[in-house]
Formats: structure tokens, C-alpha cells, sequence
């Protein structure tokens, strides 16, 4: 059984390999993708920070998914299929929504106060410099409420079982 184990953890280490190298060579594409369109304004995706790239950050993140998935399964006794599958979608659907929200931020905030300082400036067509730190975070914090929200979605709560009931 020891062999089988360290077979599935050595796949699963392997696939966030994969995983942080592929998130880690489309971090641009990635990002470009998910800036909103606004008019007059064409964003160049940057990373300010010399010591914790953005691109590492949404690599790791990305590649630490598996993992939490895997620790989510274990921990809360998640062993059907469908329940697997279903906490596969809680968690991406969580991501996309913290994309989302972080995006109609960054389009709103754009349209609202940087689009009108370049037009009283007279310029039409800008390139905005900008880092999508913030688009990771909100990952990371639609990562956790998935995460969450599985969990509690599991009924399992074996790691409460060894604390006495509340009052005692």
C-alpha cells in the first residue's frame, strides 16, 4: 500500500509542476486576457515588485490548488466522485467570481476617474502600465471561500470531534 501511496503523491507533485510552469509561461496572456476593454485606454501587463513577481505569485497559487484540493478530500472525507467533482466546481466558480469582481473594480475605477484625466489632458490613446497583483489576490480569497465552502458543505467535522461540547 506504501508504494501505491507514493505513487499518487509523486503524480499529484508532478501535475503542480506542470501546473506552475504552464500558469508561470501564460501569466501575460493570462492577465491580458482578463483587463477589462476600456476605450482609449491599452494596458501593458508589468511586475513592480523585483522580489515577489506576480507571475510567481499566480504560479504558485495556481500549483498549490491541486494540493488544497487533495487536503480538502482527505481531510473532509470527500471520497465520491460526484462530491469531488462538485467541490472542483465550487472552487473554480469561487475564482472566477473574485476575477470577476476584481475586474468590474479595475473597469469601473478606469472608466470613472483614469479615462476622464487622460481626456482633459487631450490624450486619446494611452498605454497604461499596470500589475494584476491584485487579480491574484482575489484568486487566493476566491481559493480560501471555495475552500470554505466545501468543507462546510462536507458535514464532516473530524477535526472538531476532539474538543469538548461548548459549556462544559
Amino acid at each position: 500500500m506504501g508504494n501505491i501511496q507514493r505513487l499518487k503523491t509523486i503524480r499529484i507533485i508532478g501535475f503542480c509542476i506542470v501546473i506552475f510552469i504552464v500558469a508561470k509561461l501564460s501569466f501575460t496572456a493570462f492577465f491580458g486576457f482578463f483587463e477589462p476593454a476600456v476605450p482609449g485606454i491599452e494596458f501593458s501587463i508589468i511586475e513592480r515588485n523585483p522580489v515577489w513577481k506576480t507571475s510567481w505569485l499566480f504560479a504558485g497559487l495556481l500549483a498549490f490548488v491541486p494540493m488544497a484540493l487533495l487536503a480538502l478530500w482527505r481531510l473532509g472525507n470527500i471520497v465520491s466522485t460526484r462530491k469531488r467533482l462538485l467541490s472542483v466546481i465550487i472552487i473554480l466558480l469561487m475564482m472566477a467570481a473574485a476575477i470577476y469582481l476584481r475586474h468590474t473594480q479595475v473597469r469601473n475605477y478606469f472608466n470613472r476617474v483614469v479615462v476622464p484625466y487622460f481626456q482633459k489632458k487631450g490624450q486619446t490613446n494611452v498605454v497604461y502600465p499596470i500589475d494584476p497583483v491584485n487579480f491574484v489576490y482575489y484568486m487566493a480569497i476566491g481559493l480560501l471561500a471555495g475552500l470554505a465552502i466545501c468543507w462546510l458543505l462536507s458535514g464532516n467535522r473530524r477535526l472538531s470531534r476532539g474538543f469538548p461540547p461548548a459549556g462544559n
